[in-house]
C-alpha cells in the first residue's frame, strides 16, 4: 500500500467510526453486532500488512511436529499472567460480574479463580522455573475458592454446603472444577496445604460418579451439564496422576465411554448442552461452548479413549461449527441449520458466533497443535479485547464489552497454556 493509500485508508476509517458511533447513539441496541463484524472487516481491508492470510487448517493433512520452542504467544502469556496476578492479590467479587442472576455472578468470580489456577499451572509445567512466582499465587486463589462465600451460590441452590457435607449424596457437580483446580496444585506440588481437602473432595466426587445412576452428577437440583461432569472426571485423572496413581482407571474409561454414546449428538458432532439426570436424556440442544469446553477438561484424562473423544469433538467443532464473518474466524454455537440464542454459557451471539465457544477452542487447538487455527481465533478474540487504538472511547468500548474482566482473562490465559499432547500428530 503506497503512502497515499494508507493515509486515504485512515481517513476512511476514521469516517467509518464516525457513523457508527451516531448508529450507536440512536439505537438502544449498542451490541450491533452485524456492524461489528463490518468495522473488522473494513479494517482488516485497510491494513497495510493484510494482503495474507493464515492458511486454513486441514484436518486430513496433518503437518509434522516442530521441535519444542517458545510459546509464539508469550508476550500475551505473560500479559495475561500480570493481570490475573494483579486480581488474585485485590480479590475477586462476584459484585464485579453483570450477568443479571446473583448465581452466575458468584459461579464467574469462582470461575475466575479455577482458570486463573490451571492457567499458572500450566504455566509451571511448561516452564518449571516459573514455580517460585506462580506457586504462591495459585495457594491464595484456592484459598479463595474454598471459602464459604464463593461457594454461597451452590449451598443456596443445595441447602447445604457442598465442601462440608461430602459424605451427603447430593451432585454438587460444580465442585468438579474446584477440583480441578485443586488437582492442578497437586500435581505441582504434592504436599501442599490443600492437599486433605483434594484427597476427600476427589473421593467424594468418585463415590457420585459410582453410585450415578446415569454416569453423571447433578450440578444443582434437576440440573445436569455434561461439560460439568467432564470437568469432575478430570479433576479425578489429573489428581490420580499428581499421585502417580490407576485406581480409578477402569472408572474413567467406562465414563468416557458413556459420555461418548449418550451425550453428544450423532448428526452435529457436538455435546448437549444439558441433560436429565434421573433418565440420561438430553434436555438441551447440542452446543459448541460445552463442546469446545469439554474438549479441554477431556485432555487431562490420559486414557486413549479420552483423549480420541477429545479429539474427535475438536474435529467437529472445526469440520461443522468454524466460521469466517467478514474475515475473522469464530466458532458457531449451535448446530448449522439451528436457530438458538446466547446465554451465559455461550456469551452474547455474534451473527451466531458464541465468544465462549471461540475462545475456549483455543485450548483445543493448542492441544492438538493446530497452531494456524489458535492465530485466527486469537486475532478475533484480540479485536474484541484490545480495539485498535484509533477508535473513538464509545466504540471501543461496546467492542470490548463483548472481553471484559478477570473471568475472560483467566480463561484465555488458561486456554491459551493447554498442555500439547505430544503422541498426536499436530492438526494443521
Amino acid at each position: 500500500m503506497g503512502q497515499g493509500q494508507g493515509k486515504q485508508s485512515m481517513k476512511d476509517i476514521k469516517h467509518f467510526c464516525k457513523i457508527f458511533e451516531y448508529a450507536l447513539s440512536i439505537t438502544a441496541n449498542i451490541r450491533c453486532l452485524a456492524a461489528l463484524f463490518t468495522i473488522a472487516a473494513f479494517l482488516a481491508a485497510c491494513q497495510p500488512n493484510s494482503t495474507t492470510t493464515a492458511p486454513e487448517p486441514s484436518l486430513t493433512q496433518p503437518a509434522q511436529p516442530n521441535p519444542k520452542s517458545t510459546s509464539p504467544h508469550s508476550q500475551l502469556i505473560k500479559e495475561l499472567t500480570e493481570t490475573v496476578e494483579l486480581a488474585i492479590k485485590t480479590g475477586i467479587d462476584a459484585d464485579e460480574f453483570q450477568t443479571g442472576s446473583k448465581r452466575f455472578n458468584s459461579e464467574w468470580a469462582a470461575g475466575s479463580y479455577q482458570m486463573a489456577v490451571l492457567g499458572m499451572g500450566q504455566r509451571i509445567i511448561a516452564n518449571p522455573e516459573l514455580k517460585p512466582l506462580l506457586l504462591p499465587l495459585m495457594e491464595k486463589a484456592i484459598a479463595q475458592l474454598l471459602t464459604p462465600k464463593l461457594n454461597q451460590f451452590g449451598t443456596d441452590a443445595w441447602q447445604e454446603e457442598g465442601l462440608t457435607t461430602l459424605n451427603a449424596n447430593n451432585g454438587h457437580a460444580y465442585l468438579g472444577y474446584t477440583n480441578l483446580a485443586l488437582s492442578m496444585l497437586r500435581f505441582i506440588e504434592p504436599k501442599n496445604q490443600f492437599a486433605d481437602m483434594s484427597d476427600s473432595l476427589t473421593q467424594a466426587l468418585v463415590q457420585r460418579t459410582i453410585a450415578a445412576p446415569h454416569a453423571i452428577l447433578e450440578t444443582y437440583p434437576n440440573e445436569a451439564y455434561p461439560v460439568d461432569h467432564a470437568a469432575v472426571l478430570a479433576s479425578i485423572a489429573l489428581h490420580e496422576q499428581a499421585l502417580n496413581r490407576t485406581e480409578h482407571q477402569e472408572l474413567l474409561r467406562s465414563q468416557v465411554r458413556h459420555f461418548s454414546e449418550h451425550f453428544v449428538d450423532s448428526n452435529s458432532g457436538l455435546v448437549y448442552q444439558a441433560v436429565d439426570a434421573t433418565t440420561g436424556t438430553a434436555t438441551d440442544l447440542p452446543r459448541a461452548s460445552g463442546t469446545a469446553l469439554a474438549v479441554y477438561f477431556l485432555s487431562f484424562i490420559e486414557l486413549d479413549t479420552s483423549l480420541e473423544l477429545s479429539e474427535q469433538l475438536f474435529t467437529a467443532l472445526i469440520n461443522h461449527q468454524k466460521t469466517q464473518r467478514m474475515g475473522f474466524s469464530g466458532i458457531l454455537e449451535y448446530p448449522r441449520g439451528t436457530i438458538g440464542i446466547g446465554d451465559v454459557d455461550s456469551g452474547e451471539l455474534i451473527e451466531g458466533v458464541s465468544p465462549s465457544a471461540t475462545m475456549f477452542a483455543i485450548a483445543g487447538a493448542q492441544t492438538f497443535q493446530a497452531s494456524a487455527l489458535t492465530q485466527d481465533l486469537l486475532q478475533s478474540i484480540q479485536f474484541f479485547r484490545n480495539p485498535p487504538s484509533f477508535l473513538t472511547a464509545q466504540l471501543s468500548s461496546s467492542l470490548s464489552s463483548h472481553f471484559d474482566g478477570p473471568l475472560d482473562e483467566a480463561i484465555l490465559l488458561a486456554m491459551l497454556t493447554s498442555r500439547p499432547q505430544p503422541t498426536r500428530m499436530p492438526i494443521e
